[in-house]
């Protein structure tokens, strides 16, 4: 039984009331399938069974629950890349040229598109090892992609932490295809781990089970036998298509 106090379970248990519109202490208790009096145990002592809390409310974003940030809901993805993601037109696609300004695609055919780059927002960070959310609504940069290595369902993020180094940098730019789910074993995915939000990983498929794994072996590698992989339904997020970073 896992118990921690460094939250304010109060506010915490306000706002699993909130989400699930129960009227009282009583009907959250019955929910959780506790008795009231190890609720106001919770209360009193700023302690709470984060266990079962994980196990109770898999819906709920633990990230919005725990730290105020984002949607409440877990199913968070659909929402959040159909407000983010980048569109072509012709006020974002540009031509590469000699001079110093870039000059506008038309879209004509005859264009050399070898050369046409993407003006594309960046949301969010996709950790590499650190805690990291999705929930920028605002993008806090912009870069440019290839317009050849652009798909539908294509989305860009910076990366936060080590985990991948040296493979993959602090500070990185990368492109998630979330149409790409298939595990091609040695890929690099960013997927969603409960314990680390939105993460960067080699997912490795075996006959029993897929294999999570880190570049840096600082990290431990994580195991879910296949038989169990239904119950990680948001696991997999996309394959990482782009990649744009600075070597030291």
């Amino acid at each position: 039984m896992s118990r921690d106090k460094s939250h304010n379970a109060n506010l915490i248990i306000a706002k699993l009331k909130q989400y699930y519109s129960f009227g009282n202490d009583k009907e959250l208790a019955d929910f959780l399938d506790i008795a009231p009096n190890t609720l106001a145990s919770w209360k009193s002592r700023n302690s709470l069974d984060w266990s079962l809390l994980f196990a109770k409310c898999e819906d709920i974003s633990m990230e919005w629950l725990i730290h105020d940030i984002g949607p409440p809901s877990s199913s968070m993805f659909e929402e959040y890349f159909a407000n983010a993601g980048p569109l072509l037109s012709k006020k974002n696609t540009y031509i590469l040229s000699e001079s110093d300004d870039p000059l506008i695609y038309d879209g004509e055919e005859s264009e050399d598109t070898s050369k046409v780059v993407l003006l594309v927002p960046v949301h969010g960070y996709v950790g590499s090892g650190n805690l990291t959310y999705f929930t920028e609504t605002e993008p806090h940069a912009q870069i440019t992609v290839p317009l050849s290595i652009h798909t539908q369902g294509m989305y860009y993020f910076s990366v936060s932490g080590d985990s991948m180094f040296p493979v993959v940098r602090e500070g990185s730019f990368v492109g998630i295809d979330t149409n790409d789910k298939q595990v091609i074993s040695g890929e690099i995915y960013a997927v969603w781990l409960r314990s680390e939000g939105a993460s960067l990983k080699y997912l490795f498929s075996t006959h029993k089970s897929l294999v999570i794994k880190t570049e840096n072996p600082r990290y431990p590698s994580i195991e879910i036998p296949n038989e169990e992989l239904d119950d990680f339904e948001d696991l997999i997020i996309g394959r990482m298509r782009y990649l744009s970073q600075v070597y030291e």
